[in-house]
C-alpha cells in the first residue's frame, strides 16, 4: 500500500524530470576538476538524489496520513435481468474503493433537496479484474422516488452524482 503512494507521490513531485536533471548536472560537473577529497559530480549528484528521495516519501507520507476512505461514485445504472440476477433487481456500478469486499450488504442514498434519503439495500456482487464493484440493488424504494430511479437507470449524470452507496445497512432493516 505504502508503495503505491510512493510511486503516486514519485510521479506527483515530478520526480522522473528531477532525475534525469541531477543525472544530467552530474555527467555536466564531471569534467570538472575538484581538489576535495569526494569528487564534485558525485557530491552534486547524491545531493539531488536525495532531495528527489526525501521529497517524494515527505509527500507519500503526507498522502498517507490524510487519505481518507470515501465512498466511491456510482459509474452506470443497468437492469439486473441481462446480468443473471433477479429481474426485479437493479445493479450499480461503482468505483473502486476499500471499503467494499464481495457479498457484504450495502445501502443506497439520495440527496433530494439536500436531504439524505434511503433508497434502497442489496449486496456487492463482485469486484472486477479493475476494481469496479458491481453491487445488486434488490429492495428499493421505486415507489416512493420513482422518478430519481428512473434517472438513475437512465444514467443521468446529475442523478448519478446524487447516490451514494455505504457499506453499511440501516438497523431497523430486517435482514434476511
Amino acid at each position: 500500500m505504502f508503495l503505491s503512494y510512493a510511486y503516486e507521490a514519485f510521479r506527483r513531485v515530478f520526480g522522473i524530470p528531477l532525475t534525469i536533471i541531477s543525472f544530467l548536472l552530474t555527467v555536466i560537473t564531471w569534467h570538472f576538476r575538484s581538489s576535495d577529497s569526494v569528487p564534485l559530480w558525485l557530491m552534486i549528484g547524491i545531493i539531488i538524489l536525495l532531495l528527489v528521495f526525501t521529497i517524494t516519501f515527505a509527500d507519500a507520507l503526507r498522502e498517507a496520513l490524510n487519505r481518507k476512505a470515501i465512498l466511491p461514485a456510482v459509474v452506470k445504472a443497468l437492469p439486473s435481468e441481462n446480468l443473471g440476477y433477479d429481474p426485479e433487481s437493479i445493479t450499480l456500478i461503482l468505483e473502486p474503493s476499500e471499503l467494499f469486499s464481495v457479498n457484504s450488504r450495502i445501502s443506497v442514498y439520495g440527496s433530494i433537496e439536500d436531504c439524505e434519503v434511503f433508497l434502497g439495500h442489496g449486496y456487492v456482487a463482485t469486484i472486477n479484474n479493475k476494481k469496479y464493484i458491481q453491487a445488486v440493488i434488490c429492495e428499493y424504494t421505486q415507489d416512493v422516488h420513482k422518478e430519481l430511479w428512473d434517472k438513475i437507470l437512465s444514467n443521468n449524470r446529475d442523478a448519478l452524482a446524487k447516490v451514494w452507496v455505504k457499506p453499511s445497512v440501516p438497523f431497523d432493516l430486517p435482514l434476511r
